[in-house]
């Protein structure tokens, strides 16, 4: 059973909890390769029709399919993990005109759930990049599949590719000073 997480969708506790499974972790390409589109597609409408969400239907015979989804269901967040004002907030000019400092306080001024998830995920993503030599995706590899998956399409469109992921990898390789453990994040 995975940890009770104040803030972060369910769902997306129970795929990291899949996911870091020892034999997943290790998965070479992990992220960045893709599941089967019918075996997603499958998944994702057997947890759809479920009245309640079941954890227990969280079940694929290929890792990429559980990562995929897990993707998936950022990229189609109707509002963005990261929101557009946090991310006007950054400036284009971020990450030449301050540091690390400025990220984590405009970071701290995020929403509660958003703030939270996104420090759960980029824990997960700082976990998954510890195995890098086994599963080959270091902090770089993982900014340049999560960035477009963390902030808005509308980001994207505006062509600030470069920028989200280097911030996803600043993210990542700062997790421990820009999310403070001492932050509430279980319950």
């Amino acid at each position: 059973m995975s940890e009770v997480v104040h803030h972060v969708p369910r769902f997306v506790v129970d795929c990291v909890a899949y996911i870091e499974r020892k034999n997943f972790i290790l998965q070479d390409g992990l992220y960045r390769a893709s599941g089967n589109k019918v075996a997603i597609d499958e998944l994702k409408k057997k947890l759809s029709e479920s009245f309640v969400y079941n954890s227990n239907l969280l079940v694929a015979d290929d890792i990429h399919t559980i990562t995929s989804l897990l993707k998936q269901f950022f990229r189609e967040l109707t509002n963005p993990l990261i929101p557009q004002h946090t991310y006007n907030q950054l400036g284009r000019n971020f990450l030449e005109t301050v540091g690390i400092e400025a990220l984590k306080n405009t970071l701290e001024e995020m929403p509660d759930p958003n703030r939270a998830t996104l420090k759960y995920l980029i824990r997960h993503l700082k976990n998954v990049a510890a195995f890098s030599k086994e599963n080959r995706m270091p902090a770089s590899n993982l900014a340049i599949v999560w960035g477009p998956c963390i902030f808005t399409s509308e980001q994207i469109v505006f062509g600030d590719i470069g920028r989200m992921n280097t911030l996803t990898k600043l993210f990542i390789e700062n997790y421990e000073y820009i999310f403070s453990e001492n932050e509430r994040l279980v319950n």
